[in-house]
């Protein structure tokens, strides 16, 4: 829904605006949408019930859940400057338009497909007055609809584009690939239904825009449904006195775009993930072992507690280095291949994230430093070696979400959490056949992989729930720079779902910016007090290590890791070492 409201201006205004683009004449655009462009796309479900009775027996059939959409509100402004005079247009445009850049090989390099796009629109005689036109807009945004992604060798991302087109300009035209993953055209989509994959992909030639309705394109079995309101008003007002021939048409087109970022949510309650996972095996010489995972906000770039309990090494062992990594395995494929016939393009790359001990080399020698070497290999260790560390997830320059089942995309993202024990036993090889008396043993590896969902970093406490009372810390004098109360300071025109923030209807001159945000306000919205920076920190990349480790500590006593003994075993003396994060 597109919808136009008055030209005069006023003194609200839709939170996180794009940068303003505008032509040499001087006409401007700006999109206007809550929470920085940031969009959570929760796990809403809605039972379904079958509108056949036979399917139970019962009057109704037994219900199935179904992901909803999500949608996407926000402000279109087109400022007209004072003395250019009223402006006529063909049509006003809002698309949500999703694309990839995938290097699929030496042989066909880089591609560039749309995966998907609407657009909403007004058409017909449209009279821009001077000053400012706000138009308030509503997408609906798929669920299962790819999100923002970027690795070396493939970005997926999603724009909001604007678009108002003038005399001699037009719709613009898509130079890269359409694709519609069904090779078939599909039934009419319904709201709500949830995504499928099709079974062929195809290149389509679309006219992208329709008046008054969305304009889906590859709309097909393997997208989410596209459903759309396709009903917009437009209402204007010509002052009186004036005639349709003196106003001029405005030439070419204005195109003005900003990022949109969707950030699925793992948990089944929509809230903040925490990891607490236990792995427990035995092996001949290195004994029975456990292994535990926790942190009490598991996301990007979270703080991991790991401890790693070795019980009853024999005492011909030798235990050298322990570490835990975090492996990323990406998987590419290209919207045009098919995928019954061709293998993505995967890669893996691991991220250490805390170890003790040092690496040995692949010849080992009697004085290579160990954590814990037995009697029998010219140690003194006796009973367990209790290896206990923290180290940080890769932030997500580098360290990318997991992709969640349902989301339609051509790079999918696994995790695996990793621990590795070096250690050899005195007198046997990597096999355990026995060698010459004194051989100080071949060098083995103890791996445990352990798959993980790694959320997005933006699903900490300080978003997804609403702090205590208790825990705010309040000024109460009014702000220095704006002279704004401190109870008015938070921003009350976005929805309740944005990200708090401050307020952004401020006098541009008063506090220094064009987006009428006062920066001395803002700083009591910043999630990390301890930046000095001052810059945004609303997830986990933004919070420094210090204050993970006291959350982690507060939440997360140490005895809570210490080892539950096994069985009605005594438990042995416990030599415990600490890892040093990456």
């Amino acid at each position: 829904m597109l919808r136009l409201f008055g030209g005069s201006r006023s003194s609200s205004r839709a939170a996180s605006p794009a940068r303003p683009h505008h032509t040499k004449r001087g006409v401007r655009l700006q999109i206007n949408v809550p929470s920085y462009g940031g969009v959570f796309m929760n796990n809403n479900r809605t039972d379904v019930q079958h509108d056949d009775p036979e399917a139970s027996g019962s009057s109704l059939g037994p219900p199935r859940l179904e992901l909803q959409d999500s949608e996407l509100s926000g402000e279109l402004e087109v400022d007209v400057p004072r003395g250019m005079g009223r402006r006529r247009c063909r049509a006003i445009r809002m698309t949500l338009k999703n694309t990839c850049r995938l290097n699929m090989g030496p042989a066909r390099m880089w591609e560039e497909d749309v995966l998907f796009e609407r657009t909403i629109e007004v058409k017909g005689a449209i009279i821009l007055q001077e000053g400012v036109q706000r138009f308030n807009f509503t997408i609906v945004i798929p669920y299962g609809l790819a999100g923002y992604d970027v690795h070396p060798t493939g970005r997926v991302k999603l724009e909001l584009i604007a678009e108002v087109e003038g005399l001699g300009g037009g719709p613009r035209s898509v130079s890269t690939h359409m694709i519609s993953p069904s090779p078939s055209p599909a039934p009419t989509p319904r709201r709500g239904r949830s995504p499928e994959r099709g079974h062929g992909p195809r290149s389509v030639n679309a006219s992208p825009y329709t008046s008054g309705a969305s304009t889906p394109v590859g709309d097909g079995g393997g997208v989410p449904s596209m459903d759309i309101a396709t009903q917009m008003t437009v209402s204007w007002a010509d002052p009186v006195g004036h005639s349709e021939e003196e106003v001029r048409w405005l030439r070419g087109n204005v195109v003005a775009s900003r990022g949109i970022w969707l950030m699925y949510n793992p948990d089944p309650e929509d809230g903040v993930s925490t990891l607490n996972e236990r792995r427990r095996g035995e092996v001949p010489g290195l004994g029975p072992f456990e292994i535990r995972f926790m942190s009490d906000v598991w996301t990007v770039c979270a703080l991991l507690k790991s401890t790693i309990n070795i019980n009853f090494p024999e005492p011909t062992c030798t235990i050298y280095y322990i570490r835990i990594v975090l492996t990323q395995t990406t998987s590419i494929r290209s919207p045009r291949d098919d995928p019954a016939t061709t293998e993505p393009i995967r890669s893996t790359i691991p991220f250490v994230v805390w170890e003790k001990g040092v690496r040995p080399p692949r010849q080992l020698a009697r004085d290579s430093p160990a954590l814990w070497r037995g009697t029998e290999c010219g140690g003194e260790d006796t009973g367990s070696l209790q290896v206990t560390g923290m180290g940080r997830l890769p932030n997500d320059e580098t360290g990318r979400p997991s992709t969640l089942e349902g989301v339609i995309t051509p790079i999918h993202v696994k995790h695996q959490l990793v621990v590795e024990v070096w250690y050899s036993i005195a007198g046997q090889d990597v096999q355990g056949n026995e060698l010459p008396a004194g051989n100080i043993g071949g060098l083995r590896m103890l791996r445990v992989d352990k798959p993980v969902i790694v959320p997005s970093c933006g699903f900490i406490p300080e978003v997804v729930e609403l702090p205590s009372y208790d825990s705010l810390k309040f000024d109460t004098a009014p702000c220095p720079v704006c002279g704004t109360p401190a109870e008015q300071q938070a921003c009350r025109t976005c929805p309740l779902t944005s990200v708090p923030h401050s307020r952004h209807d401020h006098d541009p001159l008063v506090v220094g910016n064009a987006n009428g945000v006062c920066p001395r306000c803002e700083r009591r919205f910043i999630t990390d007090p301890d930046d000095d920076l001052g810059k945004w920190a609303d997830c986990a990349c933004g919070l420094s290590l210090k204050k993970l480790e006291e959350r982690m500590r507060s939440v997360i006593p140490d005895e809570d890791l210490q080892d539950d003994g096994y069985g009605g075993q005594v438990t042995p003396p416990v030599k415990i070492e600490r890892g040093r994060s990456m």
